[in-house]
């Protein structure tokens, strides 16, 4: 992270400093929700799990993290219900397998670590799962589902999942909140103020950039001086982005797309995201990142969610609360 503070170097700074250290494993209760709107048409899941956050190796030159779900549940709390057991089986299939990723001596995020090891079995997982939907679709038009135009899908199906599953493209996918929640950890800044900063997001296509305007603040809680609580902004820029947009769909269906079709278009990409920090070991208690992506008439929100189950921290999701209160009574 840049020096942020250097403007005003007398002024007071606060630190988040690193938690890590060989061995240090954190339990987290994990909750991912997707929200689809398209015209008239919603759906809404909802996936959970215990996710441990551990320290595998230290060095000099950095930290191995290693992230590992168990338990993990898949939910459709609105519309088709369809492809729910199919999403059950695939958090099942990956239950206990472990994510990798290198963070660099400050404790920030590097890189992906065993990308090439889990690539062939999600390879597989997401052929099933294009083949499902593209059953269901055929069976909408009353096609043939074991004619020639299943076979020319599953031709095209197969050629977008091999782009997916490129390791640039996969580690977008399986680490975005893994580099979120890696991400701060070390700023030292002044409390109650914002900062900004203005990067070039990498397109795992390989295409145009997405510029992006990154905000963010870090307060002291005023009820218990130990909580950190830090929050973050990024928005893509509406113009430029829609650029790397159109370039990623192209590249990821393999054909051309005709601009005019996506270039009227109104898009927009928000991520936000609130931390709560015990302020003595660097120890993230709660996260929460909340990513809106419009296009035209579509949005989509997927929200991620961290409780720590262990430490006797007593923080809740306030919504959560409520929600409990409101069925109590």
């Amino acid at each position: 992270m840049p020096a942020f503070a250097a403007e005003d170097a007398a002024a007071p700074t606060v630190q988040w400093v690193m938690p890590w250290k060989a061995g240090t494993t954190l339990v987290y209760a994990m909750e991912d929700t997707t929200t689809e709107v398209r015209g008239d048409q919603r759906s809404r899941s909802r996936s959970t799990s215990t996710t441990e956050v551990r320290i595998t190796e230290a060095s000099k030159e950095g930290f191995v993290q290693s992230w590992t779900g168990t338990g993990g549940r898949f939910q459709v709390l609105e519309g088709d219900r369809a492809a729910e057991a199919l999403m059950q089986q695939f958090a099942s299939a990956f239950d206990g397998v472990a994510l990798e990723v290198q963070l660099n001596a400050a404790g920030n995020y590097a890189r992906a670590g065993n990308i090439a090891e889990l690539a062939p079995r999600l390879r597989e997982a997401f052929l099933a799962g294009a083949q499902l939907g593209l059953d269901q679709q055929l069976a909408k038009t009353g096609e043939d589902v074991s004619g020639e135009a299943r076979l020319k899908a599953m031709e095209r199906m197969q050629g977008i999942v091999d782009r997916m599953t490129a390791p640039a493209v996969l580690e977008a996918m399986l680490t975005r909140n893994v580099q979120w929640y890696n991400g701060f950890v070390g700023i030292d800044v002044e409390p109650d103020e914002t900062y900004e900063l203005h990067t070039e997001l990498p397109n795992p296509f390989g295409g145009p950039t997405f510029p992006a305007t990154l905000t963010f603040s870090l307060a002291v809680s005023s009820e218990d001086p130990e909580d950190l609580f830090v929050s973050f902004d990024q928005r893509i820029d509406p113009e430029k982005g829609r650029a790397a947009v159109i370039g990623a769909t192209r590249a990821l269906l393999g054909e051309d797309v005709p601009e005019n079709s996506l270039q009227a278009l109104a898009f927009s990409m928000v991520d936000e995201g609130l931390f709560v920090v015990h302020r003595p070991t660097g120890t993230v208690e709660m996260f929460e990142a909340v990513r809106t992506t419009k296009f035209g008439d579509f949005e989509k929100v997927e929200r991620h969610r961290l409780r720590l189950t262990s430490g006797g921290h007593g923080h809740v999701w306030r919504d959560e609360q409520e929600a409990e209160a409101a069925a109590a009574k």
